[in-house]
């Protein structure tokens, strides 16, 4: 005797906010040489991010215009040696102290390359 036979719900359309987490990584175009430079040198790397900020808006949250502080340096990663990354927090009301990091544009998001 078959037992009760159940229906199945499956959903055709899915909540992308569920499935992604924003990312909190901002890639910025930079040669190795120039981030190595201007990395440690507060006025240097801020005055290269507003640039960046300035000419390509579309790789910044949109917070990111009403201001944000250097938070701080991440430890040297294990996979590339010598590699740090900065991070940056925004100071606009709506993104509530949301922390970022700047990653330079010759590595991948796993840290590789």
């Amino acid at each position: 005797m078959p037992g009760p036979t159940r229906s199945r719900v499956c959903k055709t359309t899915k909540d992308s906010e569920a499935l992604f987490a924003p990312t909190k990584r901002l890639c910025i175009p930079i040669e190795r040489a120039e981030y190595d430079r201007i990395l440690t040198d507060p006025v240097a790397f801020r005055a290269h991010l507003d640039g960046q900020i300035a000419a390509h808006p579309e790789l910044f949250p949109a917070a990111i215009q009403h201001g944000y502080h250097l938070h701080s340096l991440l430890p040297a990663s294990r996979k590339l040696p010598g590699l740090r990354l900065r991070r940056i927090q925004l100071t606009a009301p709506e993104a509530e102290g949301a922390v970022y990091s700047v990653a330079p544009s010759f590595v991948l998001p796993s840290m590789t390359g």
